[in-house]
């Protein structure tokens, strides 16, 4: 799995990805059509939150990442 660093703080690991839509497992929430933003390498990421529901001790959100580039796709995919 792939974690990310988040700028508010906190981590989110990436549970399932396509490429285009995203679940994380968050230690922060975030609202339905907020941006949630993190660290990755040197690269900065971007989810637009579709949905954001409790789990255990974190947050389980859905999304679609926003202006990956073909790098970080190819990244992401390989986990």
């Amino acid at each position: 799995m792939t974690a990310l660093a988040l700028t508010r703080g906190g981590t989110a690991e990436v549970l399932e990805t396509d490429g285009d839509t995203v679940t994380v497992l968050s230690t922060l929430s975030s609202p339905p059509g907020s941006p949630l933003e993190g660290r990755l390498d040197d690269w900065t990421l971007r989810i637009k939150v579709k949905s954001c529901k409790r789990e255990g001790d974190g947050f389980r959100i859905e999304g679609r990442w926003v202006n990956l580039s073909r790098a970080q796709r190819d990244r992401l995919l390989a986990g």
